[in-house]
C-alpha cells in the first residue's frame, strides 16, 4: 500500500511540477484568503493522489504521533474543502502549518528523553 501510494504521489508531483512549468500557476488574493487560478486538466485528480501519498500512509504509521498528525491532516484537507473550497490550497496549508506543532513536540520529547542525565 505504502509503494502505491509512494507512485500516487510521484505521479501527481511530476504532473503538477510539468503544468508548472508549461503553464504557471496564478495567485490572487480574494476575500480572506489566496486564490490559486489553475490551468492544469485533471486537477481534481493530482489533488485527490496528493493528498492520499501526504495523509493515508502516515495514517497507517505504528507510531501513535505520525498516526495522529496523519489522521488530522486529512481531516483538515476535508474540513476545509467544505468550508474554504475556493480557497482549499493557502488555508489547508495554514492547517498543515499549525499541525506541524505536533512534529516539533514529538522531536523536542525525543531529543529530552535521549540527553543522558547529569
Amino acid at each position: 500500500m505504502l509503494v502505491l501510494l509512494g507512485v500516487a504521489g510521484l505521479a501527481s508531483a511530476l504532473f503538477l511540477l510539468f503544468g508548472m512549468v508549461v503553464t504557471p500557476i496564478d495567485v490572487v488574493p480574494t476575500g480572506g484568503g489566496l486564490a490559486y487560478r489553475s490551468p492544469h486538466f485533471f486537477l481534481p485528480i493530482s489533488l485527490t493522489l496528493y493528498l492520499a501519498a501526504t495523509t493515508v500512509g502516515l495514517g497507517m504509521s505504528s507510531q501513535p504521533v505520525i498516526r495522529w498528525f496523519g489522521v488530522l491532516a486529512l481531516a483538515s484537507a476535508g474540513f476545509t474543502y467544505l468550508v474554504y473550497a475556493r480557497w482549499f490550497i493557502s488555508v489547508w496549508c495554514f492547517y498543515a502549518g499549525l499541525l506541524s506543532v505536533m512534529v516539533y513536540i514529538e522531536l523536542a520529547s525525543r531529543r529530552t528523553a535521549a540527553r543522558p542525565a547529569p
